[in-house]
């Protein structure tokens, strides 16, 4: 019985080490908006000093940030040199290149 017990407790002390304090989405969202509209390279992507008009979610972790000729797909990475510790996500933002029309 005692060989049971210590079987579960091991799964979960396992299971408590690999969570993460998770923002609810409506405030990750905002983290994401909020870092998109932060990164120079993001303002720098548009030539010609377009400006943002739009900033829009095209899948999971995937924005597109678009002016009136230029549009620039956004991808949100996790941070590989972030530590493995509870709390909100701790990512990137990685600008592609600039698509104008």
């Amino acid at each position: 019985m005692l060989r049971r017990w210590t079987g579960f407790g091991a799964v979960v002390l396992c299971l408590a080490t690999a969570a993460h304090g998770a923002l609810p989405p409506k405030y990750q969202r905002l983290r994401e908006l909020q870092a998109i509209l932060a990164t120079g390279a993001v303002v720098e992507a548009f030539p010609n000093g377009e400006q943002i008009e739009q900033i829009r979610a095209i899948g999971p972790d995937r924005y597109r940030v678009s002016s009136q000729r230029c549009a620039v797909e956004i991808t949100i990475v996790d941070d590989p040199k972030a530590p493995a510790m509870p709390g909100p996500r701790r990512f990137l933002v990685r600008t592609g290149k600039a698509v104008c029309k």
